[in-house]
């Protein structure tokens, strides 16, 4: 019996598979197919368009329809992440027009590959040229069934099967039958795309997925997530709703489904505050990369960068609290990082408070400089963030006593 079974191994089934072997969770990954990525060989007329070039926030915001949804995805693997894991098998990239990043080779058999071997060093068990027929809950387990007759069992399962937009590929929509013989309802995936009509009470009650919800809304969401999770009793969902100010109800779905990882990765069988506590920083900041290597020299300018930022969090009167400081690399890019958990809610920004911000992002800046006496290029996403919000102060909110509105 396996933890996880992962039924089709397109991108998606490979990293899904690769996410969670990566957790210590034991995974086997069934594709029928001889080989694995059989899509991604006819993707990009054969050359295989990687990802783009460009940091996650314009990545998501040229996503033409609802990009809300590639959000926590987005989060968890960044286009940089991306491609660094290819890179790191070997392969050479290069960025086109538009900052398409394509290998250079021009061959989509080289991601395949690079992608197949990422999922074996993960420790993926992998079982090709074989189908799926049918998926069955028995008990606290799940029983999957072969074409051969064979069945496999496991405690969570994964579809991420194809549709039948390409059925060269042999993707002819088998978990879109297997699925609804589960009794899943699937509709078309375009919610851009679908009006929606409904009474002004109805709006409400969706508060979370189209904005961000105040504390008693985070905490009725909360509710929702944490139905069949076992809690233990240190866990208070009021608590939790009071410091995740800014949270989306993805952003708290993604929590709570963190937190039970995280539990089941140390053999418990209910999540307590510490897994939450774990979960906020790889929902709030990304997970963190603990195996790359990293000179004494930059851990010790990456320590006084963060602290730099910490103390202006920590002095000036509208920031803060920290949350948790860490010298360790992130999945987006950053050699550290310096967390903040609002303690309430706002519906209003003052001048001053902006001002504050801006102070605070440059404070790492400001800390190389008195300690090294020199400057890195470490402060390049905090000056970029810093730029905005300054630029926004002038053009959007007329806070410039010159320019005026």
């Amino acid at each position: 019996m396996n933890d996880l079974i992962v039924i089709g191994a397109g991108a998606a089934g490979m990293m899904a598979a690769s996410a969670a072997a990566r957790e210590k969770i034991d995974v086997l990954l069934i594709e029928k197919n001889a080989r694995v990525g059989r899509k991604i060989g006819i993707t990009g007329k054969g050359r295989c368009n990687v990802t783009n070039n460009c940091d996650e926030k314009t990545y998501i915001e040229n996503v033409v329809n609802n990009p809300r949804f590639m959000y926590s995805a987005i989060r968890k693997l960044n286009p940089s992440d991306m491609m660094e894991l290819i890179s790191s098998e070997g392969v050479r990239l290069k960025t086109e027009r538009g900052g398409r990043v394509f290998p250079e080779s021009d061959k989509a058999f080289d991601i395949i590959d690079a992608l197949y071997s990422y999922v074996k060093k993960s420790g993926v068990k992998l079982l090709t040229g074989k189908s799926v027929s049918s998926i069955r809950r028995s008990g606290k387990e799940f029983e999957v069934t072969l074409d051969s007759g064979e069945i496999r069992r496991a405690g969570a399962v994964v579809l991420s099967t194809g549709g039948l937009s390409y059925p060269t590929t042999g993707s002819t929509g088998d978990g879109h039958r297997i699925a609804q013989k589960l009794g899943i309802s699937l509709i078309a995936p375009r919610p851009a795309l679908i009006p929606l009509v409904s009474s002004d009470h109805f709006c409400r009650d969706l508060m979370g997925l189209f904005s961000r919800p105040d504390v008693r809304g985070r905490e009725e969401i909360l509710k929702v997530h944490v139905r069949n999770k076992p809690l233990g009793e240190d866990i208070d969902l009021p608590e939790i709703a009071r410091t995740t100010a800014g949270f989306t109800g993805a952003d708290l779905e993604n929590l709570m489904n963190e937190a039970a990882i995280n539990a089941a990765t140390h053999n418990r069988a209910f999540i307590t505050d510490e897994d939450v506590k774990k979960s906020l920083i790889r929902v709030g900041i990304g997970s963190e990369k603990k195996s790359r290597i990293i000179s004494p020299h930059d851990r010790k300018i990456t320590a006084y960068h963060e602290a730099g930022h910490a103390i202006l969090f920590h002095l000036l009167p509208d920031e803060g609290p920290v949350y948790t400081v860490s010298v360790i690399p992130t999945g987006q890019g950053a050699a550290g990082y310096t967390m903040p958990l609002p303690d309430k809610d706002n519906m209003h920004y003052t001048k001053g408070k902006l001002r504050q911000d801006i102070i605070v992002n440059l404070g790492g800046r400001a800390a190389e400089s008195l300690i090294f006496d020199d400057i890195t290029t470490g402060a390049s996403q905090d000056i970029k963030n810093a730029t905005s919000l300054a630029r926004d102060m002038v053009t959007r909110f007329g806070f410039s006593d010159s320019l005026g509105l």
